[in-house]
């Protein structure tokens, strides 16, 4: 049997990547990531990405090792890689939130105190991705998800 697990990382977008992107990136990854049974979660701000990834250990690594190699990122840094008992994200081949440092002062010290992603514990990045998924959390946003459901 395979073993499921998470990964999450951290850079920062290349000085070549706007924001603008992030659509069509995401109309490219989800449909990939649903094929290998990848889900997860991407969060973007000010110039820097936070994703975690769940799925088969061998799948997950051989993407990590593809985004290792990707222009769009630097400083590519693994956060957690670790066993998991079941997806948090399950339903979506990749769910994405833009985060505004200066919305949400709760969001932001459940993760992170700075603007950036880079510097954040791997204590906090699973605390952020699990407010972000929290039933609270749901009911709060303002706007629908933006994610596609998988398969």
């Amino acid at each position: 049997m395979n073993s499921l697990i998470h990964l999450i990382y951290a850079s920062e977008a290349s000085p070549t990547f706007r924001e603008h992107e992030i659509p069509d990136l995401l109309k490219s990854i989800r449909p990939a990531n649903a094929k290998r049974g990848i889900t997860g979660m991407l969060l973007f701000t000010g110039g820097s990405f936070l994703q975690m990834l769940e799925g088969d250990a061998e799948r997950i690594d051989e993407l990590y090792a593809r985004l290792a190699g990707d222009e769009r990122h630097a400083r590519l840094t693994q956060i957690v890689r670790e066993p998991i008992q079941g997806r948090l994200f399950g339903d979506w081949s990749m769910d994405f939130a833009a985060v505004d440092p200066t919305d949400g002062a709760e969001r932001m010290a459940a993760g992170h105190e700075t603007d950036t992603f880079t510097g954040i514990s791997p204590v906090r990045a699973k605390r952020l991705f699990a407010k972000l998924w929290a039933p609270s959390w749901q009911k709060a946003r303002s706007q629908p998800r933006t994610a596609a459901r998988a398969g």
